[in-house]
């Protein structure tokens, strides 16, 4: 098995490697290709720099939007062409679009990979946003949006992120808002492209039975139809996301729950700061995946109200967000609010033991390795390398990292970090039922917490 780095000028890229001194060039698709002649398959991936938080300002869901339709049309194709198309060569396609990337996932047979290539260069370059299909995919993302308003789960993680983030282009849905989805134009979906897809923005990703100079030669071709417009790139990075100085809650009204959505959060880290690696582990103690994490125990295994309760970092290339999670019944969510308040406070102060730690740090760095042991897990470390824009080899670094921490400086980092006073808290619920229980729970005036209709955008 080999791992080839490359791009669409090779031989620059190679004697930037023997020398230690050219930079990558801008006007070059990067590409990342690991040979694995395993089994006769190739996944392909093609992402985009830029996510929904480059939707325009008005236009939400633009770049979702532009995602879906390029699976919809070329010039030379319709998109029952390119299903047809996709489908005889026993391949697949699909497109995933994230907050900073767009990515186009694809796998193919080695033996049906220049065909496939042939159609993915079409889509990726030649795109003809057909009126017909623009008036139907607005039929189904707004249906998608209505969908997603039934369901507490879903509904719950889009309001909370509008509230962590409020007027960050952090906060912004990817499907977008019913209302200016609906208003998007070809004309819209055609400029969003062109400032997209230039060959700066784009990164070519793969693996499996294939050479990485094919890979590469196809990626010059690309570079060759997605010229960079003039001057700088219409991309840029979103600002710093805004830490809030006071407790903030908003309460999601929807009748007739018998069962919330609760989160806590602030603004995260970035994984490449410092303090990172300790805050994960403790994490780790304190809600991350392990059935003994304090906030399963306590809420789920102690008590029974509810499945579950988590806590985690979500990561972007400014910092995101530290959040905890659960969705207890009514009648259990005001004693759950002050239960897990009052967990965060004795976190905050008192860190996690000894105990704790040894056992998560060693939880963590025997799993590790998993996170990079098939090729297929190897590509989404390089797609997370490069759109969160880390150093390269980033994510093979976590053990190394865990070995390195202490307790004495997890705990500091957990004091320094965690802020109970300036935390956001959304409830999604029935406000007549819980709204001044819930205040009391968090010991906030009941005139403080925001009610806000769920049917609103």
């Amino acid at each position: 098995m080999k791992i080839i780095l490359g791009n669409s000028t090779r031989s620059l890229f190679a004697l930037s490697v023997l020398v230690g001194l050219l930079p990558l060039y801008a006007n070059a698709i990067e590409t990342r290709f690991e040979t694995d002649a395993a089994l006769p398959i190739v996944y392909l991936n093609v992402a985009v720099k830029a996510g929904a938080a480059n939707d325009l300002l008005g236009k939400s869901g633009i770049t979702n939007f532009v995602g879906e339709m390029m699976l919809r049309g070329t010039k030379t194709r319709t998109k029952a062409q390119i299903d047809e198309a996709i489908d005889q060569l026993g391949a697949t396609l699909a497109v995933e679009v994230r907050s900073e990337a767009v990515i186009f996932r694809g796998r193919v047979l080695s033996a049906k990979l220049a065909e496939y290539m042939e159609i993915l260069q079409e889509i990726i370059t030649t795109p003809s946003f057909p009126e017909k299909e623009i008036k139907k995919l607005k039929a189904e993302v707004g249906s998608q949006i209505l969908e997603a308003r039934g369901k507490d789960n879903s509904l719950g993680k889009v309001m909370w992120e509008g509230f962590l983030f409020e007027g960050h282009p952090y906060g912004k849905p990817i499907l977008g808002k019913t209302k200016e989805t609906a208003a998007l134009t070809r004309a819209d979906l055609v400029r969003h492209y062109a400032d997209l897809f230039q060959d700066r923005n784009l990164l070519v990703v793969g693996s499996g039975d294939s050479e990485a100079s094919f890979v590469d030669a196809w990626a010059a071709r690309l570079a060759e139809k997605r010229p960079n417009s003039a001057g700088e790139n219409p991309v840029h990075i979103s600002p710093l996301p805004k830490a809030f100085d006071h407790k903030r809650v908003r309460f999601i009204d929807k009748p007739d729950r018998t069962q919330t959505q609760v989160y806590f959060g602030q603004i995260g880290v970035r994984m490449t700061d410092p303090s990172f690696f300790p805050l994960f582990l403790a994490n780790h103690v304190f809600g991350g995946g392990s059935f003994s994490a304090r906030l399963m125990q306590e809420i789920r295994v102690k008590r029974g109200w509810s499945y579950g309760a988590y806590s985690y970092f979500r990561q972007g290339i400014r910092p995101r967000s530290w959040q905890a999670y659960t969705f207890p019944a009514t009648k259990d969510t005001a004693a759950a609010l002050a239960l897990i308040d009052g967990m965060l406070r004795n976190y905050r102060e008192s860190g996690i033991t000894l105990e704790e730690f040894q056992f998560a740090q060693a939880s963590l760095i025997n799993s590790a390795g998993f996170a990079f042991n098939t090729p297929a897990k190897r590509v989404e470390n390089i797609l997370l390398e490069k759109t969160l824009d880390l150093p390269d080899g980033f994510m093979k670094t976590y053990a190394s990292n865990f070995e390195k921490a202490t307790l004495p400086t997890t705990n500091a980092a957990v004091k320094k970090f965690l802020a109970p006073d300036q935390l956001s808290i959304l409830i999604l619920g029935t406000a007549k039922d819980l709204k001044l229980k819930a205040a009391e729970s968090l010991k906030v005036p009941e005139s403080s917490i925001e009610v806000v209709p769920y049917l609103k955008e």
